[in-house]
């Protein structure tokens, strides 16, 4: 029996569509805490993101409270983008961020964009091990953009290959245009595709030509 290919994209595009440069985060450890209890308009993602913001003496950033708080019904429609946030956010804002990930249930689009400062990207090996763990474990999460965090080999190939490798996991679209990704992270995450039955479209559009690997491997994805 034939898998459904995932569709992988490697050509520019003609324009980004997010906002480069957004700032980036620290992730403040958390895990395993206690939901939180919940006041009427909550959600337990937007009540663990209202937590962290205290604990961390910072404002909750507006869209995305809005957004947790009814991510299916209102004008955000349970997406969720760091190029549009409200306000300016700081690592303190985007650790509070990915302590809500986890529990964001019915937030099915979730873009982290543009944390870089030059050619730094502003995420650890950590934090992006946490992310990757976190969305892995949220079946509500149906796409992930990371485009323009500065990614690279060193920082990201093998959280990417964790991420899709086996069965676990409802991701159908990752996104990681306009980072540094060479043939290490291309070999993760076309090894991780094997076992992957959920993914149907990666886009790695403007990162080294590194990444990509020979046609034959690429058809040995697409057909198994």
């Amino acid at each position: 029996m034939k898998k459904r290919p995932t569709a992988i994209t490697t050509s520019p595009p003609s324009s980004p569509d997010f906002k480069p440069g957004s700032p980036g985060f620290e992730l403040s450890p958390g895990g395993g805490a206690k939901s939180p209890e919940l006041e009427r308009g909550e959600t337990t993602a937007s009540a663990r993101y209202t937590r962290a913001c205290t604990k961390l003496d910072i404002e909750p950033e507006p869209r995305l409270l809005s957004t947790l708080k009814d991510p299916e019904k209102k004008k955000y429609a349970g997406a969720y983008s760091t190029a549009d946030a409200e306000q300016l956010l700081d690592t303190d804002a985007l650790s509070a961020i990915v302590t809500a990930c986890e529990s964001m249930i019915g937030l099915h689009t979730l873009r982290l964009v543009g944390l870089r400062s030059g050619d730094a990207s502003f995420f650890t090996f950590e934090v992006l091990g946490a992310l990757m763990r976190a969305v892995k474990g949220n079946a509500s999460i149906r796409s992930l953009d990371l485009s323009d965090d500065a990614l690279n080999d060193e920082l990201a190939a093998s959280h990417l290959g964790t991420l899709l490798a086996g069965e676990k996991g409802s991701l159908a679209v990752l996104t990681l245009r306009h980072n540094n990704l060479k043939e290490k992270s291309g070999k993760h995450l076309f090894d991780a595709l094997g076992s992957n039955k959920q993914l149907h479209e990666l886009d790695l559009s403007c990162n080294p030509s590194a990444v990509m690997l020979s046609v034959a491997e690429l058809d040995k994805v697409r057909v198994s």
